[in-house]
């Protein structure tokens, strides 16, 4: 089996790996101004009181996308087993189509 290439996420995202930042996530300032933020260690997000749908992927601690999730609406909640970080960005700001089995860098 032929290995997947890395994938380099751009914008880099904001990185919520304290508390409140965790706590923040996509309502903290950086985090708007890029549209996309890492939570970690995490595994389970809600999307209470958002305003706009986010494009939500689980990966796990060697950062392999585990789960996929496009244009989550406001008030979901999410979760996956075995994931470490939540890679949340607003629909229209990664490039990248990630896939299950994608190997990403931030």
């Amino acid at each position: 089996m032929i290995a997947k290439p890395v994938i380099h996420i751009l914008p880099a995202p904001v990185h919520a790996s304290h508390f409140l930042s965790r706590l923040l996530g996509m309502f903290s300032p950086a985090a708007k101004r890029r549209g996309v933020v890492v939570i970690y260690p995490c595994s389970s997000i809600h999307t209470y009181f958002m305003d706009r749908p986010l494009n939500v992927f689980f990966l796990d601690e060697s950062r392999k996308v585990l789960a996929c999730h496009v244009s989550v609406l406001p008030f979901k909640a999410l979760a996956c087993p075995g994931a470490y970080y939540v890679l949340e960005a607003d629909v229209n700001v990664l490039d990248n189509k990630l896939e299950i089995g994608d190997v990403v860098a931030f």
